[in-house]
C-alpha cells in the first residue's frame, strides 16, 4: 500500500509540475510587449495576431504593453460594443499604435447615464484611429468618443463620427468628440488631453437630431498649460447647439475646417460654431462657416458665428483671421465675430457676410466688449446689406 500512495504522489507531482510550466509558458507569452501587424476580423477564430473585437485588441495593449510600432486592418464589421483603450506601456512617438479602420463601423446604443461612450481614451497615448466610422445611436446618451485621464499624442484621421438618434436637447448627454474627466458631464475639467489631433473627419448627427456639441475639449485644468490641439481639415454638421467649444486649450489651431448644417436638418437653437473660452495662443484661421440654418430659413434663433469669452491672458496673442462667414439667414440677434472681455487678438481677412432679412435683434460683424488692449482689427470684409430696419455694426 505504501509502495502504491509513492507511486500516486511521484505521478501526481509531475503532473502538476508539467501543468505548472504550460502555465506559465502560457502567461509568458501572453505578456509579451506587441510589435507589428495584427488584424480585427470577428469572422475568423482569435489567435496570437487576430482580435476578434476592438475591445480585446485594447485589453491585449494594457497588458503587454508594446515594443515596436503597432498596425491593425479592420475588416468584417459592424462591431458592436463599448471600447475602452487605457494607458499601454512602452508606447511613444516610435512606437505608435495606428488602427486602420478601412471603412468598417464600430457602434453602440447607450442607455446608461454612466456609459454614454461608444470609443473611449481612457490614458492611451500615441494612438491613431484612420478611416474608421465610431456611431453612439442612443436617443438619450450618446458620445461618440471620449477622451481623459491624460490621453496624449493621439490622432483622429479620416473618421466619420456620427449621433445621428439623439432626443435629449441636455448639454450633458449627447456630442461627437469630447474631452471631459466626469463620465456624465461634457464639462469636467482635469488633464483629459494634449496633442490631440483631429483631422480630415466628418463629424455630424442625423437629419432631424444632432448632437448637443459636435466638439468639446476641456484640455486642461488651467489654460495656462500647453494642450497643443489640432483641429484640421474636418466637416462639423448637423449639430444642435454648439459646433465647436474649446475650454482651457492653450495653443490651439482650429484651421481649415468647414461648419455648417444640410438643408435636411431641422432641430436647431441658439447657435455657437465655434465657442473659445478661457484659453491662450489661438488660431482660428481659414475656415467655412455657412448654412446654419439651410433646413429653417425662416429660423429666429441667436447666432454666434465665432465666439470668445474670458480669453484675458496678456502672455499671449489670439488669431482670427481669412474665415468665410455667409449664408447663416437666422433673422434675429446676429455676429461674425464676437469677443467678450477678450484681450490681444489679431482679426485680419476675415469675409463676413449678412444679408437676411432680420426682424429682431441687432446684427454684428464684429463686437467687442470690455476696455482691452492688445486687439487689432484690418482687411476685413463685412456685408451686413440686407432689408428691413434692425440695427446693423460693422
Amino acid at each position: 500500500m505504501a509502495n502504491i500512495y509513492k507511486n500516486f504522489l511521484n505521478k501526481s507531482t509531475g503532473l502538476f509540475s508539467i501543468l505548472l510550466l504550460l502555465v506559465c509558458l502560457s502567461n509568458r507569452a501572453y505578456a509579451a510587449p506587441m510589435s507589428g501587424n495584427y488584424t480585427i476580423n470577428k469572422s475568423i477564430a482569435s489567435s496570437s495576431t487576430n482580435f476578434t473585437s476592438f475591445q480585446s485588441l485594447f485589453s491585449a495593449l494594457s497588458s503587454n504593453g508594446v515594443n515596436g510600432a503597432v498596425i491593425v486592418e479592420v475588416s468584417n464589421g459592424p462591431y458592436t460594443e463599448r471600447v475602452s483603450a487605457s494607458a499601454i506601456s512602452g508606447a511613444s512617438a516610435t512606437n505608435t499604435i495606428t488602427i486602420n479602420g478601412n471603412g468598417q463601423t464600430l457602434r453602440y446604443t447607450a442607455t446608461s447615464s454612466s456609459n454614454r461612450h461608444t470609443f473611449r481614451f481612457a490614458g492611451a497615448d500615441w494612438v491613431t484611429l484612420k478611416d474608421l466610422t465610431v456611431e453612439a445611436l442612443g436617443t438619450t446618451y450618446a458620445w461618440g468618443i471620449r477622451l481623459y485621464n491624460n490621453s496624449d499624442h493621439n490622432t483622429i484621421d479620416g473618421c466619420t463620427v456620427r449621433v445621428p438618434n439623439v432626443i435629449s436637447t441636455s448639454s450633458l448627454n449627447s456630442v461627437c468628440i469630447v474631452a471631459t474627466s466626469s463620465s456624465t458631464s461634457t464639462s469636467s475639467t482635469s488633464s483629459n488631453c494634449k496633442y490631440l489631433t483631429v483631422q480630415n473627419c466628418v463629424l455630424t448627427g442625423g437629419t432631424s437630431r444632432g448632437p448637443y456639441y459636435g466638439i468639446r475639449i476641456n484640455a486642461q485644468s488651467s489654460e495656462s498649460i500647453v494642450s497643443g490641439i489640432k483641429i484640421i481639415n474636418n466637416t462639423i454638421k448637423n449639430f444642435y447647439r454648439y459646433g465647436n467649444y474649446f475650454y482651457r486649450c492653450n495653443d490651439l489651431e482650429f484651421s481649415g475646417n468647414e461648419v455648417k448644417r444640410d438643408a435636411n436638418y431641422t432641430r436647431v437653437t441658439t447657435t455657437y460654431a465655434v465657442y473659445v473660452y478661457q484659453s491662450r495662443a489661438t488660431k482660428v484661421n481659414n475656415n467655412d462657416i455657412h448654412d446654419l440654418f439651410a433646413g429653417v430659413t425662416s429660423s429666429t434663433n441667436t447666432t454666434y458665428n465665432i465666439f470668445y469669452s474670458s480669453n484675458t491672458s496678456s502672455a499671449t496673442q489670439h488669431e482670427i483671421s481669412n474665415n468665410r462667414i455667409y449664408n447663416n439667414v437666422s433673422r434675429s440677434t446676429w455676429a461674425g465675430i464676437y469677443l467678450s472681455c477678450t484681450r490681444n487678438v489679431d482679426i485680419s481677412h476675415n469675409t463676413i457676410s449678412h444679408t437676411t432679412n432680420a426682424l429682431y435683434g441687432t446684427q454684428y460683424g464684429i463686437y467687442m466688449s470690455c476696455s482691452y488692449t492688445g486687439r487689432s482689427i484690418k482687411n476685413n470684409i463685412i456685408n451686413l446689406d440686407m432689408p428691413g430696419t434692425t440695427t446693423r455694426y460693422g
